[in-house]
C-alpha cells in the first residue's frame, strides 16, 4: 500500500467522503468522521504535510461546509446540539 500525500485542505475532500460512507447508515457526527481521518493517518493510508498536518482537524471543518455547499453532503438530523450529517443520494 503506498502512502498518499496531502497537503492541501481540498485533498481531504474524498477521505471525508469515504469516512462517511463507512459509518453505519452512512452517516455520523463530524467528530465520528474526523476519527475515520485519524484512523487512515495511523494505518498510513494517508501522510498529511506541511501547516495541513497541524491544522487538519479544523479544514475538515471547512471540507464539511463546502460538501454541503456542493450538495454532496447534508444535515442527517439534529439530536441536543449534536448534528448528524450523510451523504446525499
Amino acid at each position: 500500500m503506498q502512502t498518499i500525500q496531502i497537503s492541501h485542505k481540498k485533498e481531504l475532500m474524498p477521505y471525508f467522503i469515504q469516512a462517511l460512507e463507512e459509518l453505519p447508515n452512512n452517516s455520523g457526527r463530524i467528530v465520528h468522521v474526523l476519527e475515520k481521518i485519524h484512523n487512515y493517518i495511523q494505518s498510513g493510508l494517508i501522510e498529511i504535510e506541511g501547516e495541513l498536518k497541524f491544522e487538519w482537524h479544523y479544514q475538515s471543518r471547512w471540507v464539511k461546509t463546502k460538501l454541503k455547499k456542493d450538495g454532496i453532503i447534508r444535515k442527517h438530523y439534529k439530536k441536543g446540539s449534536m448534528q448528524f450529517w450523510t451523504l446525499c443520494k
